[in-house]
């Protein structure tokens, strides 16, 4: 895990992306992290998702973020996604929600892996793998 600070408001169990900085900030500033919006094409990635926030928080508060290994994080969709289905970003504004058990598009990256086989309901929580690391369709 990591700690950063809020870009804005917050929820748990959301993937985020590091947000621009404030004018005048420097080294002695946390990162600050909002939620992942995709805003390229795999090809020309500009954004990449860097974790699940672990906690709520307000902006300018500090968030800790799962920056690789388990964790939960909520699901935009009923589904029964099997143990070890990939974890997709959504590819569009979703507020950090991720998608299971569909294909992806060239805008989604593959965040990680279903780690708990059951069924979920939309905005619900799932355990899975965050594999920490941006892997284009």
């Amino acid at each position: 895990t990591a700690l950063y600070k809020a870009s804005e408001i917050l929820k748990a169990g959301r993937l985020v992306s590091l947000a621009d900085q404030s004018l005048g900030s420097d080294s002695s500033n946390f990162l600050e992290v909002g939620y992942y919006i995709p805003t390229s094409t795999s090809t020309n990635a500009s954004i990449v998702p860097i974790g699940i926030t672990q906690n709520n928080c307000a902006a300018g508060e500090k968030v800790t973020v799962c920056t690789l290994g388990f964790t939960s994080v909520i699901s935009n969709a009923d589904a029964t996604p099997e143990r070890g289905s990939v974890v997709l970003a959504a590819n569009s504004q979703s507020s950090g929600i991720v998608r299971t058990g569909i294909a992806a598009t060239a805008t989604q990256s593959r965040i990680g892996f279903v780690a708990q086989s059951d069924a979920s309901a939309s905005d619900e929580p799932i355990l899975i793998y965050y594999s920490g690391f941006y892997q284009a369709t």
